[in-house]
C-alpha cells in the first residue's frame, strides 16, 4: 500500500489511508476480543508436532532481537550496495521496539499463562487488565514477564522487518511475510500473548514501518535493486 502521494512535488503521507488501517484494526480488535480466551485455549503448542512445530519455533527468531541483528549483518555482508539503507531499517526497528515496550508498561496486561489451569468459562480477557495487584503480590510469579502482554513486541518487530526487507528484496517478500505470520502464530500457540495482543502489535509494526520506509527525505527508492 502506498502511503505517499508521489505525484506532488513534496510527497506527503496519506493520512486517510493510515486512519483507514487503524479503523480496520480497531474493528477487528472489537470482533476478536470476545473470543480471545477460547482461541488462546484452543491453540496449544502441545497439539503441534513435527515440521509445523519446528517452523513455529524457527519463526519466533524473526521477531526477536537475534533475528533482527542477523538480518542486518547478512545485508551488510552479502548486499554491500544496500548498506546505506541499514540506518533507516535499524531506526525503524528501534522505534517499533520503543513504542511497543512503552505501551506494555503503560497497559500492564497479563499474559494468558497467568490464567492457565482455568477453563475458558472462568476467564474473560478484560480480567487480564484488572488483576495486576493480585499478581504483583504473589512473589512466586514473574511479575516483569507476566504483565507485559499488550501489545506483542515480537509481532510488531516481525511485521516491521517483513515490510523493510520486502522493500530491499522484493523477490523474497512472500518468504518474509510467511516468517512474520509464523512469529504471530508462535506467540499465541505458546500462550505468550492473547490474539488481540498480536493483532495490535502487528498493526503497530506495519504502520511504523510503512511510514518510515516511505519518508521522502532519504534515497531509499534510488538505492533499491530493480524488481524483475
Amino acid at each position: 500500500m502506498n502511503f505517499l502521494d508521489r505525484s506532488s512535488p513534496a510527497p506527503r503521507i496519506q493520512v486517510v489511508k493510515l486512519l483507514a488501517i487503524i479503523a480496520i484494526a480497531g474493528s477487528a480488535f472489537m470482533i476478536l476480543e470476545p473470543y480471545d480466551v477460547r482461541i488462546s485455549w484452543a491453540l496449544d503448542i502441545e497439539n503441534v508436532r513435527g515440521d509445523a512445530k519446528r517452523f513455529l519455533d524457527f519463526s519466533e527468531a524473526f521477531g526477536h532481537g537475534f533475528g533482527v541483528v542477523l538480518a542486518v549483518l547478512l545485508i551488510g555482508a552479502l548486499a554491500p550496495h544496500l548498506r546505506k539503507n541499514l540506518p533507516r531499517l535499524i531506526g525503524m526497528l528501534l522505534l517499533v521496539t520503543l513504542v511497543t515496550e512503552t505501551l506494555k508498561r503503560c497497559v500492564g496486561r497479563l499474559r494468558p499463562g497467568a490464567f492457565w489451569g482455568n477453563t475458558p468459562e472462568q476467564v474473560n480477557t478484560w480480567q487480564s487488565f484488572e488483576q495486576l495487584k493480585t499478581i504483583k503480590n504473589d512473589s512466586q510469579l514473574d511479575w516483569d514477564y507476566l504483565t507485559v502482554s499488550f501489545p506483542s513486541g515480537h509481532a510488531a518487530s516481525a511485521v516491521a522487518l517483513a515490510v523493510g526487507l520486502s522493500y530491499l528484496f522484493p523477490r523474497g517478500r512472500v518468504i518474509f511475510w510467511i516468517l512474520a505470520a509464523g512469529t504471530c502464530l508462535q506467540r499465541v500457540y505458546y500462550h505468550a500473548h492473547w490474539p488481540t495482543d498480536v493483532l495490535v502489535g502487528a498493526t503497530i509494526g506495519f504502520l511504523i514501518a510503512e511510514i518510515i520506509q516511505r519518508l521522502p527525505t532519504a534515497s531509499w527508492e534510488r538505492n533499491r535493486p530493480h524488481a524483475t
